[in-house]
């Protein structure tokens, strides 16, 4: 395995938050604004592009808010959503939750920086402090020690993560089909279970089954061999959980499995 030289976050990159404009001034802080601020909620793994709320430049001006330039990576620091990261699509703002993070373009390539970061998300979260909920500091963030080899190959690991990522992706939207497939043609062939327009019987769960409980003919687990000429099923244990030789323990039917 290659050993790069390592760089704490701090050193290559400048990080900060965000602000909440005051809600008593939504006609001056938001209504008719056009500067995008993100929400923590908003983070989903992806690109931010577009938000759910904006605000004005009077915000912008009056406010501790801040530009936070595209390309920046941003991280959610407490809350629901705590560990989520993204990466800014457009220039924006984001509220107290949020640490941006901004790389040095010489240092770092922004996809790897996100990728290395998001290697460690469970670590930062778990140097967090709080209870279910924990909140991480711009202090930890900074303080994050990231492999950092040169610009070139920072492109190419993350050249090769992100078709790793396309290639699951495919897959779980090639699984997702398959199984709406499946329910189609389960329910050309036999119809809607619920409505059953099909009119098939309905009977209950006992009519569809044979009791065969082993009562009296049970055989004690002291009594199970390792080898023998008939499975056992126990309920709550393997499959198998052990032989028997006594052909008058069998079941009378045999088991559906």
């Amino acid at each position: 395995m290659t050993e790069y030289p390592t760089a704490r976050v701090g050193d290559f990159c400048r990080t900060g938050s965000g602000s909440t404009p005051s809600r008593s001034q939504l006609e001056r802080y938001y209504q008719g604004g056009a500067i995008p601020w993100v929400k923590s909620g908003e983070l989903r793994e992806g690109i931010v592009v577009a938000t759910e709320e904006y605000i004005t430049a009077a915000a912008l001006k009056e406010t501790s808010v801040k530009l936070v330039p595209a390309g920046a990576i941003l991280l959610a620091m407490y809350g629901a959503t705590v560990g989520r990261l993204a990466i800014l699509g457009v220039e924006a703002t984001t509220n107290q939750a949020v640490c941006h993070i901004v790389p040095d373009a010489k240092a770092a390539d922004t996809r790897y920086l996100y990728r290395a970061i998001e290697r460690q998300v469970p670590a930062i979260i778990a140097m967090g402090v709080g209870g279910a909920q924990p909140n991480i500091s711009q202090a930890v963030v900074k303080d994050l020690s990231i492999p950092l080899p040169n610009l070139p190959e920072q492109r190419r690991i993350a050249a090769i993560l992100d078709q790793a990522d396309a290639h699951r992706a495919k897959r779980r939207e090639a699984l997702a089909q398959l199984d709406s497939l499946t329910q189609s043609i389960f329910i050309e062939i036999f119809g809607d279970p619920v409505s059953n327009q099909m009119r098939w019987p309905e009977l209950t769960f006992d009519q569809t089954v044979c009791d065969e409980t082993s009562r009296a003919a049970k055989t004690l687990q002291a009594d199970y061999l390792d080898v023998g000429s008939f499975p056992i099923v126990d309920q709550g244990q393997k499959p198998v959980a052990g032989y028997t030789n006594d052909e008058t323990k069998l079941c009378p039917s045999p088991l559906n499995h």
